[in-house]
């Protein structure tokens, strides 16, 4: 199985990041190829298994000249925080993740996709993938969410990119499984 695992953050750094990375290696153990979506500093070096494809979001560039974005107000290395993105970043953000993905898709178009926080690249990979998949006729594919709370936590904290994200995907991840918070999002 091809399975696209995408996170906004570093891959090897937070709770969340190591999950991620975890869950990278446990995936290509099982034999199954990987692609990793990731949002680094333009500095950031990954170690990923052997074998795994690895899409980076540099950020600290040209294109992303501010810091990789943090699902908490503190993180424990220099981050952006949602609530203080200006329409300019969001819209940066959203087309370099667009642009990895995409990347992604045309190296091999995955089977599954697995998105780490129902947040602003949540969304951008679900509309995506779905522009891809209709565009080649292609079957979408499976596009699975893991909440680690913080997205839900930065939801109810500010207004940043509401309706992209639940409209684009956060809402329809929830909603497959009919999880208790969907219905709360808006």
């Amino acid at each position: 199985m091809n399975i696209l695992v995408i996170t906004a953050q570093k891959p090897d750094s937070t709770g969340s990041g190591v999950y991620v990375a975890e869950t990278v290696r446990a995936f290509s153990s099982a034999g199954h190829e990987v692609t990793l979506v990731a949002g680094i500093d333009a500095a950031d070096e990954v170690s990923l298994p052997e074998g795994v494809a690895f899409r980076p979001v540099r950020f600290r560039t040209p294109e992303l000249p501010f810091p990789v974005c943090g699902m908490s107000d503190q993180m424990p290395y220099e981050a952006t925080r949602y609530r203080d993105m200006t329409p300019e970043m969001c819209e940066r953000f959203k087309h370099a993740f667009d642009q990895a993905i995409r990347e992604a898709c045309e190296e091999k178009f995955p089977d599954v996709v697995l998105c780490h926080h129902l947040y602003l690249a949540c969304s951008v990979a679900v509309r995506c993938v779905r522009e891809i998949a209709e565009a080649r006729g292609f079957a979408r594919p499976s596009v699975r969410g893991i909440c680690h709370s913080t997205d839900l936590r930065q939801m109810g904290k500010h207004s940043l990119e509401r309706e992209f994200i639940v409209e684009g995907g956060a809402h329809d991840v929830l909603l497959k499984d009919k999880a208790p918070y969907a219905s709360n999002m808006r």
